[in-house]
C-alpha cells in the first residue's frame, strides 16, 4: 500500500505552474496497525471473560484512566470519564481510606498494593472489587500508578455460603 501526498502549484493568474508530491510505502504501517487492532481486540475479550479491568492514575494530575471493563464493573456509560471527585463517591468511607492509603504509598514510597474493597456502581448496586496496583517510576519518580480491578463479588458470596454450611 501506498500513500500519496500532491500539491499544485499555479501563478497569480490561475495558470499551472508545478505539481510536486511523495509517494510512500505505507504496507508496514498498515501491518503494525491491524496487528495492534487485534491485539486490543484480545485484550477486550479477555477483559470481558475474566471480569478484569484496567486503571491508571498519571501524577501529577491524578487524574485516573478507566478501560471499558471497570466502566461496565461500575455499570457507568461507554463515554463516562472518571474523575477523583466522582470515583471517591462510589467508595464507602473505609473503603475511600484504603485507596487513598494504598496510592499515596505506592506514589511515596513506590509500595505495590492487592487490596479489597466495597464500593457502590452506579445502578446502586454494591459491589465487592479487587485491585492490584504498581507504580512505575522514571528517573527516581514515580509518575504514574497503574493495576487492574476485579469484580470479586459473586466470588466471594459463594465463599460466604461455603462456610455456612461447613
Amino acid at each position: 500500500q501506498v500513500r500519496v501526498n500532491a500539491e499544485v502549484e499555479f501563478d497569480p493568474a490561475g495558470k499551472f505552474v508545478r505539481c510536486f508530491g511523495t509517494v510512500q510505502d505505507i504496507t508496514r504501517q498498515r501491518e503494525l496497525e491491524r496487528t495492534l487492532g487485534r491485539a486490543e481486540s484480545l485484550l477486550e475479550d479477555i477483559s470481558r471473560l475474566t471480569h478484569v479491568g484496567g486503571w491508571e492514575v498519571s501524577l501529577p494530575s491524578g487524574n485516573p484512566i478507566w478501560t471499558s471493563q471497570v466502566r461496565r464493573i461500575f455499570e457507568a456509560d461507554d463515554s463516562f470519564e472518571p474523575t477523583n471527585e466522582v470515583s471517591s463517591k462510589l467508595l464507602r468511607a473505609e473503603a475511600l481510606e484504603l485507596v487513598n492509603s494504598s496510592i499515596r504509598d505506592a506514589m511515596l514510597l513506590t509500595r505495590p498494593f492487592d487490596i479489597e474493597y466495597d464500593a457502590v456502581t452506579f445502578r446502586g448496586n454494591e459491589v465487592r472489587l479487587r485491585s492490584i496496583g504498581r507504580p512505575e517510576q522514571v528517573d527516581g519518580r514515580t509518575v504514574r500508578i497503574f493495576g487492574t480491578l476485579e469484580d470479586v463479588t459473586a466470588r466471594r458470596k459463594v465463599e460466604a455460603e461455603r462456610r455456612r454450611y461447613e
